[in-house]
């Protein structure tokens, strides 16, 4: 069984697990950003008075799978994001089914953003099977998006 908690009630050793999952190489080459420990935990405390971002982390039972989010709520539409826990192999299809699930279901979200360095093949290829489309390339990154509707 595949549930989120939210990052807001994570545990010490959560947060120190989705710190990790996000630097490891095999992740963090992926990213947009990179951030320390300190700069990790800040994020995550600020997430409790923010309304503009929701983490996740995911477990299928009590296995850590991954992180998922949701940002930049505005006109029915979210960005989200994802990443998995780096020591495990085929749970993008786990991920993706719940992000959208949450968003329609949870969130009421018609329309979902993302995007994705274009050098992330594995990840372009998830998206492209679950139906979102390229909406514009810019700087090696690429902006997609699926309608819920």
């Amino acid at each position: 069984m595949i549930w989120l908690k939210n990052f807001t009630e994570l545990s010490e050793d959560e947060i120190k697990a989705v710190y990790r999952a996000r630097m490891d190489e095999r992740t963090a080459r992926f990213c947009l950003t990179k951030f320390d420990f300190a700069e990790h935990c800040k994020f995550v405390d600020s997430l409790k008075s923010r309304k503009d971002k929701i983490y996740f982390m995911v477990y299928e039972g009590d296995v850590f799978i991954g992180s998922i989010y949701f940002s930049d709520f505005a006109d029915g539409g979210a960005e989200f994001g994802l990443y998995k826990n780096p020591e495990l192999s085929r749970v993008g299809d786990k991920l993706m089914s719940e992000i959208l699930r949450y968003a329609k279901f949870e969130l009421g979200v018609r329309t979902l953003f993302l995007r994705v360095l274009a050098k992330n093949t594995p990840a372009l290829r998830l998206y492209e099977k679950y139906g979102f489309t390229r909406q514009k390339e810019e700087n090696s990154v690429i902006y997609m998006q699926k309608s819920l509707v």
